[in-house]
């Protein structure tokens, strides 16, 4: 898909690491795309593109609808080697016990027990319980 979008003249997605850093099974959901992110783990997650980036998270306390604004992109972007999508922006994510979502400064390697200053935005706190 990433060939696709740069052919296209639109950029690549993004791709997204979200290091589940509370006691519960995470699932992670954008569009059809969904993860099952465990405790204390790390699970590459894809987004869909709606206006802003969109996804959900279900526990077994609930499901939470988050909105991801675009503007945080190029402070905290990284690009790795990926042979599914070369040149797709990646991004780090902590999801807190709170169900804030926290952006990580690149390269960094979860659980970050101090968080970094968060840009406009941050922390993702959830908009809406979710469908």
């Amino acid at each position: 898909m990433g060939l696709a979008a740069i052919l296209r003249g639109c950029p690549p997605p993004p791709i997204g690491h979200l290091y589940n850093n509370t006691d519960a099974r995470v699932r992670y959901c954008s569009g059809w795309r969904c993860t099952n992110v465990a405790p204390g783990r790390n699970a590459e997650v894809r987004f869909r593109y709606a206006g802003s980036f969109r996804f959900s998270l279900r526990t077994p306390d609930g499901s939470f609808s988050y909105a991801i604004a675009d503007s945080f992109r190029p402070a905290y972007e990284d690009r790795w080697p990926d042979s599914n999508c070369p040149g797709c922006p990646r991004y780090q994510f902590q999801l807190e016990p709170d169900m804030r979502v926290f952006l990580l400064a690149p390269r960094t390697d979860p659980p970050a027990a101090s968080l970094p200053p968060q840009p406009p935005g941050f922390p993702l706190l959830p908009a809406e319980p979710a469908a």
